[in-house]
């Protein structure tokens, strides 16, 4: 058990820690550099915005049904192939949207760990 005294150091030396921690993440959220003195070297770090328009992906909502209830047969076909369209215009997009994704992800990488 820890006496008053200790569990109040206690109290203030995590409390230390953890506004820093979260001073750091405002930062990096904002996107500013931070630079950090370490004991042996500073250590830069950058922040790098890599949220363009065009990886964000697009939030809508998209509900395919198809029923039969009581279509001829063309006209429920042609309903399942309209759909089966749509699902892979919809894959072909995610498709693209993870190229991307791992395009950045490849290109930090090489950032951080240097060309190899």
């Amino acid at each position: 058990m820890l006496s008053e005294e200790a569990k109040r150091l206690k109290a203030q030396y995590n409390k230390k820690y953890v506004e820093a921690y979260w001073n750091r993440k405002a930062q990096q959220q904002a996107g500013k550099t931070v630079t950090r003195k370490t004991t042996r070297k500073t250590v830069r770090e950058t922040t790098i915005s890599c949220f363009d328009d065009d990886l964000l992906p697009e939030m809508a909502d998209v509900e395919i049904t198809v029923c039969r209830n009581g279509k001829s047969d063309e006209r429920y076909i042609k309903a399942l192939e309209l759909a089966n369209k749509r699902l892979n215009g919809e894959n072909n997009r995610l498709i693209r949207l993870m190229i991307k994704y791992k395009n950045l992800i490849r290109q930090i990488t090489e950032l951080y760990y240097g060309e190899e």
